[in-house]
């Protein structure tokens, strides 16, 4: 898979240093994930894979994570975080990192568990020094590590090259994230306070349990799945693919069963509209584009890249040459009655790539109010005025959001 979806660093970040050490635990002499880091998913995913892809999101491509044992799990982890643009290197002890940062490189250090916001994140690796990220001392911070009297050191941390070197002869058995933080300060690596309201919005939080854990994934749901054009994708599906994707999450072959089921309802819509079945055909559509949503949100939530960029649209394409078929059909297999198809059609797609503001892209831009505006009025027996209307609406709006100079109104 590509990995043009994520941007090139940059900034002097060699590379990340993430911590997967209570991973495994053994009882009654089996080795098995740790209860309290494999119990925790975040968006559908183990914390760590989360935070990879959260680097990667970044910029990111190259990550050391710290472990004990390494279980097939993380394994996977790796192997996925690959198909990402990132290599995973597993390490075990700080000699370990040895050469492995250039003398003008930093290592950004994200503890185990520790969940932070993108945006909040994205301001975070732009910064080209070295920092050590706190947080007031106050008794409701107390989950992060104290590091002095007045101040718990929040899991985020930009070190020097310099940094790792020196504490690359210390013996195998000691913590590496913890023996980067004990040179920091020795080092008296600057403390950069961050705003105690980032910490109580959680967008910067140790992630203690699962309860934390769900209250994170549900506001990020709520902000990917605003993220989508279409009045009735926005309101009405986004939202039931939110409440789903829980339950989706705890089967791992979810993806691969979206994409059957959705490329089934494609083909299904299209062959029920050359069949002359209006209805069937708008109502299939219409749970199509619902079955895309879920399959949307699964996506970005993983932040699984598309190899193909244009395989997104063969659906939307799909479902208009079933529209087309059905103006086919509607005007008794006359070719000159397409061109109010075809116009409604392309007035579409132009109305997707130029219009940004929020309203208008909403009625523009939504297939799924195109197949119930369809079910209406081929019930009403008005279909093809109908959609000739409805494209001289089209035409009209975006020629009233115009600018004088001819540019389209970009929101």
């Amino acid at each position: 898979m590509t990995t043009e979806n994520y941007p090139p660093s940059s900034n002097k970040i060699g590379a990340a240093l993430l911590s997967a050490v209570g991973y495994n635990e053994h009882k009654s002499g089996v080795e098995t994930d740790s209860l309290v880091t494999q119990s925790i998913s975040v968006n559908g995913q183990n914390i760590v894979e989360f935070q990879i892809g959260q680097l990667a999101r970044n910029g990111i491509s190259k990550v050391f994570l710290e472990v004990e044992a390494l279980p097939g799990s993380l394994v996977s982890v790796a192997d996925r975080a690959a198909t990402m643009g990132v290599t995973v290197k597993f390490v075990r002890s700080p000699a370990e990192l040895r050469g492995e940062l250039q003398s003008n490189e930093l290592l950004f250090v994200l503890s185990e568990n520790v969940y932070v916001d993108q945006d909040v994140l994205a301001e975070i690796v732009k910064q080209q020094e070295t920092f050590i990220l706190t947080v007031d001392g106050r008794d409701e911070n107390s989950v992060f590590e104290r590091i002095d009297l007045n101040n718990f050191w929040t899991g985020v941390a930009m070190l020097s090259s310099q940094s790792v070197e020196a504490i690359a002869a210390l013996p195998e058995d000691w913590s590496i994230s913890s023996s980067l933080l004990r040179r920091a300060l020795q080092d008296s690596v600057t403390h950069r306070p961050i705003k105690q309201e980032i910490v109580t919005a959680k967008q910067l939080c140790k992630v203690t349990d699962s309860a934390v854990a769900d209250v994170i994934s549900r506001r990020l749901l709520v902000a990917q799945s605003k993220d989508t054009d279409g009045i009735v994708e926005k309101y009405i599906f986004a939202p039931l693919a939110a409440a789903f994707a829980p339950m989706i999450w705890k089967f791992n072959t979810t993806g691969s069963i979206l994409t059957i089921v959705c490329w089934l309802g494609v083909f299904a819509t299209l062959a029920s509209a050359i069949a002359a079945y209006s209805v069937t055909s708008a109502v299939i559509g219409l749970l199509t584009i619902f079955i895309l949503q879920c399959k949307k949100l699964v996506q970005n939530a993983r932040h699984k890249p598309v190899k193909f960029k244009f395989i997104r649209f063969l659906p939307l394409l799909f479902l208009m040459a079933s529209l087309l078929a059905t103006f086919w059909h509607a005007t008794s297999n006359r070719q000159e009655n397409l061109y109010g198809g075809i116009v409604f059609c392309g007035l579409m797609i132009l109305s997707h790539l130029i219009v940004r503001n929020e309203l208008v892209r909403s009625l523009l831009c939504s297939p799924a109010l195109v197949a119930l505006t369809a079910i209406l009025f081929t019930s009403a027996g008005v279909f093809v005025s109908g959609f000739m209307l409805i494209g001289l609406c089209q035409l009209g709006t975006l020629i009233y959001i115009s600018r004088p100079d001819g540019s389209f109104l970009r929101g």
